[in-house]
């Protein structure tokens, strides 16, 4: 698929990665940009078996790690102050652990900050 070609830096390297998610937008060209501009996210990520996708957020897109004990990883950027730069590059990341049993409970909130 085209999504995975692009992404993964060095396909003779990663032995296997999770699939990709199973939706209608997979084989569009709007959602495959998206997915490359992500790709140094969901591949390490996909790389330990963990299935990635991208979403749109409250107000910026967003990846969505499905993890092993039915809880999820949300991986964004900081919700304000609201910045110009592209999807998959802001100035930094928040990446947040929260159950569908209970979604109003945050597990954790990390800040990732950008050092380049």
């Amino acid at each position: 698929m085209a999504a995975d070609e692009a992404s993964t830096p060095d396909s003779r390297r990663v032995a296997w990665l999770a699939p990709l998610p199973d939706h209608r937008n997979v084989d569009t060209p709007w959602w495959q940009e998206l997915w490359r501009r992500h790709a140094h996210i969901t591949t390490p990520l996909r790389a330990r078996g963990l299935q990635c996708d991208i979403e749109f957020g409250l107000s910026a897109y967003i990846v969505r790690v499905s993890l092993p004990d039915d809880s999820y990883l949300i991986i964004g950027p900081p919700q304000e102050p609201s910045s110009e730069r592209p999807p998959g590059d802001p100035e930094g990341w928040i990446a947040t652990r929260e159950h569908p049993d209970d979604p109003a409970s945050v597990k954790a909130a990390l800040p990732i900050r950008r050092t380049r």
